[in-house]
């Protein structure tokens, strides 16, 4: 059965959990269609919806792939199926691990906050904890909906000693976050990357990561 990974997820830093330390990538222009520069890495982005992912056709199709971000926990009491297998894969196949948490504005975030940290434990050199963001409720102020954000970010930032990484689309990024929790690292999903514009400077002065919309499929 085929399967599609989505990716490319480009960096312009990579962010470790490393008791409490920010190791970072330095800065790097990003070129559509090029080669990755040594100060570049690539990964895709997973969840129960690929299936059984059969790692050794992953390394033999795309040999540049050096992380995984995996989707672990949703809401407060909802965790991704595969994650437990995925994740121990991940690791077996000798990826950087990332680990995910989808935001729901409806429930609590501490109760969120908590199912995330009941689930995944991170090691050294693992990415920082990951909060993902796409949706407004319609009966919730934007106010409401950022305090619910810091909370979770907080509580989690207290477990880890380090700042999460807010995953977003760059439409909801523009449209509500832009200006807003700039000490926290921007994981951007977005289609366009200009050959002469660093990420920095057409993004978003704090996205760390780049998602693209290309897919491989295995």
């Amino acid at each position: 059965m085929m399967k599609k990974l989505f990716c490319l997820i480009a960096t312009l830093f990579l962010f470790f959990y490393s008791k409490g330390q920010d190791i970072s990538v330095k800065d790097t222009l990003i070129k559509k269609n090029s080669v990755l520069s040594s100060d570049t890495m690539l990964g895709i982005d997973i969840s129960h919806y690929q299936g059984d992912i059969n790692w050794k056709v992953v390394r033999q199709n795309d040999s540049l792939i050096e992380f995984v971000i995996i989707r672990a926990t949703m809401g407060t009491n909802r965790k991704d199926e595969k994650f437990k297998q995925n994740i121990k894969d991940v690791r077996g196949n000798n990826y950087i691990v990332g680990a995910y948490h989808f935001y729901d504005p409806r429930q609590s975030p501490v109760a969120q906050a908590k199912n995330y940290l009941s689930t995944v434990r991170l090691q050294t050199r693992d990415f920082f904890p990951i909060l993902d963001i796409e949706t407004l409720r319609r009966d919730k102020s934007m106010e409401k909906l950022k305090a619910g954000l810091q909370k979770w970010l907080d509580i989690v930032e207290k477990r880890y000693k380090v700042k999460p990484i807010i995953y977003t689309s760059l439409n909801f990024y523009n449209k509500h976050l832009l200006g807003e929790f700039t000490e926290y690292p921007f994981w951007i999903a977005t289609t366009y990357v200009s050959d002469s514009l660093s990420l920095e400077s057409k993004v978003a002065k704090n996205a760390k990561i780049l998602q693209f919309t290309n897919k491989l499929i295995i």
